[in-house]
């Protein structure tokens, strides 16, 4: 917050007026595609955990299925 107002003083002082605004434009453009980079690599984690966490759940529901009709094929003893 204080850069621009030291950098609008001093562009002002040089007879540059108006540099201020449009450092303080280029920084705010600057900052939105930041955001922007950081919601895009949130929501693809996102996906990712979602992803990983689908492949557990079915791996255990086939090992699930595997261990039910094995103990139905022993007739319903475990060892």
């Amino acid at each position: 917050m204080v850069m621009p107002v030291v950098i609008g003083f001093l562009a002002n002082y040089a007879g540059l007026g108006g540099i201020g605004e449009r450092i303080r434009e280029i920084i705010d453009g600057v900052r939105e595609r930041v955001d922007a980079a950081i919601l895009w690599l949130i929501d693809r984690a996102l996906a990712g955990g979602r992803w990983l966490l689908d492949r557990l759940r079915a791996g255990v529901a086939a090992v699930t299925v595997m261990v039910e009709g094995a103990d139905a094929f022993l007739g319903g003893r475990r060892r």
